[in-house]
């Protein structure tokens, strides 16, 4: 059975006996927000629209009680696209817990390289600092005014919740691979030696239903070798997360976080994309990509189209393409392309890129919404 949205802004009132998973990718970004059944959010990583608009604060500021806790804001990994807005969030949402992927014993050294000069760079007037930077930087302030708020995402560690109906729990990283990384990205003195392989994996179980926030965690390298501490091993532990209502795919659909164990075959599932358009395309539209991943599972959520922000455009309902559809959706219109689809670009609203999904604690999808900008691609 195909989910068969409704807009975005007829979500109404939050029905706090469900579960709901928003999930925020504008182009380049990628942000999740999660109402937890009763009381309580919890957001992961942070992304932006046109003139620097967070979705993630619009989604907290329209569905969230004022004096409701976000329990947790956890940056998954310091990559710019999920970064962004980091800083802001911990500002204007204060959460009682800000985490982090980093060593419990001496958490740091997470942030040992965020101060290095070569990660500012002069501009005219001023100094700019990438988002993965800025992000580091506010934790730590935020870690130092409010201690009480620090938390490592290491495996097997519980994220604590208002909630009592649900268990937020971290797959990934695992400790010895993190200290690793941590140690190579010192030596070579990045924020983090590949980055994408220190993500943190995050399981939110609820009753019956399990969900799997997949971040950007690789299975492969480019050279199709399997990397360490990559989905083998996370599912040689949690072998249970291939069997999920919710899956928010890794690394942003690509082939290199594909693994079998983990992109199980059903169906009456909702599996997310958020886009990603700079540099490369993500995901990829040959039979690794998206056709593979929707003869899985039926029917693929993505938060926008696959091309940048400025090439975005309102998608009339119900915004449903098939396979077939996938060429004319990853280029803007060409005249000479009567296949392609008509192009009106316009300036992203930060409910454009979303969706939202609920989920009750039977194994079951109560509900779905659908932003502007959202698609579902079926086969």
């Amino acid at each position: 059975m195909l989910l068969h949205p409704a807009a975005l802004h007829d979500l109404g009132t939050l029905d706090r006996a469900l579960l709901y998973v928003f999930v925020a990718g504008p182009g380049n970004g990628e942000g999740l927000a999660v109402a937890l059944p009763h009381t309580g959010w919890l957001v992961v990583d942070g992304c932006h629209v046109a003139d620097e608009k967070l979705p993630l604060l619009e989604i907290l500021e329209t569905w969230r009680d004022p004096a409701e806790a976000v329990d947790c804001l956890a940056l998954t990994h310091p990559h710019r696209d999920h970064a962004a807005g980091i800083r802001r969030l911990i500002e204007e949402t204060r959460p009682r817990y800000v985490a982090l992927s980093a060593p419990p014993s001496n958490p740091t050294r997470a942030f040992a390289v965020a101060d290095d000069p070569r990660q500012v760079t002069p501009t005219t007037g001023r100094q700019r600092i990438s988002r993965a930077v800025d992000a580091l930087r506010a934790i730590r302030r935020y870690w130092e005014e409010c201690p009480q708020s620090e938390l490592c995402l290491v495996d097997g560690e519980v994220i604590p919740t208002s909630s009592s109906r649900v268990t937020v729990k971290v797959c990934a990283p695992q400790l010895d691979h993190l200290e690793e990384a941590l140690e190579r990205a010192a030596r070579s003195k990045q924020l983090a030696e590949r980055p994408n392989e220190i993500s943190a994996v995050i399981e939110v179980t609820f009753g019956a239903t399990r969900l799997v926030l997949g971040s950007d965690l690789p299975a492969i390298d480019y050279a199709g070798k399997p990397i360490r501490g990559g989905w083998a091993d996370v599912l040689s532990r949690y072998v249970e997360l291939g069997q999920h209502k919710g899956l928010k795919l890794p690394h942003h659909g690509s082939r290199y976080a594909f693994h079998p164990d983990l992109h199980t075959e059903g169906q009456d599932r909702a599996w997310w994309i958020a886009p990603f358009n700079q540099g490369q395309r993500l995901p990829p539209m040959d039979a690794d990509g998206i056709p593979g991943l929707v003869s899985r599972n039926k029917q693929v959520l993505m938060t926008s189209l696959p091309r940048s922000r400025e090439e975005q455009e309102p998608l009339a309902a119900p915004a449903v393409f098939s396979i077939a559809d996938l060429p004319a959706l990853f280029s803007p219109a060409n005249a000479a392309a009567p296949s392609a689809m008509s192009s009106s670009p316009g300036d992203l609203e930060p409910l454009d890129p979303i969706w939202c999904v609920a989920f009750d604690d039977r194994n079951a999808i109560a509900g779905a919404w659908r932003g502007r900008y959202a698609l579902s691609l079926v086969e």
